[in-house]
């Protein structure tokens, strides 16, 4: 029930400090381990943010390992790409929110 610039606006604040923080967030993310989950109870996480980011793709580290889709390849560098993007898409929520933080007027009076 939340809007479409929420999940954006979440993974913004996991990545505040640059992209390599929001691809380690994202990383520890889809690999979280559900095993004491049963079946019916687990998510699939890579199916959630991508429905939440439409037009991205959240790459899986099984293409990623050897026998592989893309086992040349470097699933950090995809995962990588994947924060950048996020980040790019997150531009209006961080200008919103400096724009929140720095006007805000109030007197030496005012209850903090």
């Amino acid at each position: 029930s939340q809007p479409a610039s929420f999940a954006i606006g979440v993974l913004a604040e996991l990545g505040a400090d640059g992209p390599r923080q929001l691809a380690n967030a994202l990383m520890a993310l889809c690999d979280l381990d559900q095993g004491s989950f049963k079946e019916a109870h687990c998510i699939d996480i890579h199916a959630l943010l991508e429905m939440w980011l439409p037009g991205l793709k959240i790459p899986r580290r099984d293409d990623y390992l050897a026998g592989g889709r893309w086992a040349r390849q470097s699933f950090y560098d995809a995962i990588y790409g994947v924060a950048i993007s996020i980040l790019d898409l997150s531009e209006t929520y961080i200008g919103l929110k400096l724009r929140i933080q720095q006007v805000r007027h109030h007197n030496e009076r005012d209850p903090l």
